[in-house]
């Protein structure tokens, strides 16, 4: 029940006054209808054996939609209520409260996706800063100092390319497990987007492009001739990470806004419906489309976090058998 309320009033602050009173006086003759029945049958009452919740489901969040309004529709007959718009509100509403959940473990993993991406882009700056470090002439220098210079330093400058190398390797498998995170984030945008205008849409979208960077044509610019530095792109990704978790919660709020506003406030017979490449789905079905192959991108990151946790544990090992041997 606490749910239901939780619901209901949530649903009474969004909507209109006319919408508003509506709904109230709906909810007042299910009231009212309740005391009447609760009072006939007092004296027939007789003692029942202590709810207990179904080990199935513990939430009205957690019941499948065609339960969930067999279960409200009953309420409502039981209750002689005819008027099935507070009903379908409220299904709307758990349902996209739902869908929310879901998302929003989406987006804790997403959030963890792009630490490490950013991690590793923090790695490749220091070595390509060193490599740079090294590359350089005093300006005194003649032709035959600089290839004293070049043959000193350049199997340090080859060393450091290795180990970039080895950092853009594993940088470019999780650009790989991004780009088809934004694939669907794009379709989902799609589903829920009323108008581009819109602040939550902005957000969204926003959100999108932070993420979507193209971190190679960064690393070019940095290390091309005329800029010759890392500052600019160090400074960039320091702020991207201290952004990343305001972000990330913007996108979970402006998401529910978005869901619930698209499945409640449309006005069209065809609200639940959405067309996506030339197939008719429902809103709430195609979204969960949409966040499962998210969710099978992400396996492969906790697949690729699991390897190099493997990886690192076994350097270890070697590094405490060498020790031992010595």
């Amino acid at each position: 029940m606490k749910q239901l309320s939780n619901a209901y009033d949530m649903i009474i602050n969004e909507l209109s006054i006319d919408n508003r009173d509506k709904l109230n006086k709906t909810m007042g003759k299910f009231q009212t209808r309740f005391r009447e029945k609760l009072k006939s049958k007092k004296s027939k009452t007789k003692k029942v054996s202590k709810y207990k919740s179904s080990e199935y489901y513990k939430t009205l969040e957690e019941i499948p939609p065609p339960l969930l309004n067999k279960i409200l529709s009953n309420i409502y007959e039981n209750f002689e209520l005819k008027d099935d718009e507070a009903k379908n509100l409220l299904i709307k509403t758990i349902l996209a409260s739902r869908v929310s959940n879901v998302f929003n473990k989406s987006l804790d993993n997403i959030f963890q996706l792009n630490e490490i991406i950013l991690k590793y882009c923090k790695e490749g700056i220091k070595y390509l800063k060193q490599i740079q470090n090294n590359s350089n002439y005093p300006s005194s220098a003649d032709e035959e100092e600089r290839e004293i210079i070049d043959s000193t330093f350049r199997p340090i400058i080859q060393n450091l390319r290795n180990k970039m190398m080895d950092v853009f390797y594993n940088l470019n498998r999780l650009l790989v497990m991004r780009d088809e995170i934004v694939i669907q984030l794009n379709n989902i945008l799609k589903v829920i987007n009323e108008k581009d205008e819109d602040e939550d849409s902005k957000i969204f979208r926003n959100f999108i492009d932070i993420i979507n960077i193209d971190y190679d044509e960064e690393f070019d610019k940095a290390e091309s001739y005329r800029n010759n530095s890392t500052y600019a792109l160090n400074l960039k990704i320091d702020n991207l990470k201290k952004e990343l978790p305001d972000n990330i919660e913007k996108v979970k709020k402006c998401f529910e806004r978005l869901l619930k506003a698209k499945l409640i406030f449309s006005k069209t017979d065809d609200t639940n419906m959405y067309t996506h490449r030339g197939k008719n789905y429902s809103i709430i079905n195609i979204i969960n489309n949409f966040i499962n192959a998210i969710n099978i991108t992400l396996v492969d990151f906790e697949k690729f976090l699991e390897s190099k946790k493997k990886s690192q544990s076994k350097k270890k090992s070697n590094t405490r058998s060498t020790s031992n041997q010595r």
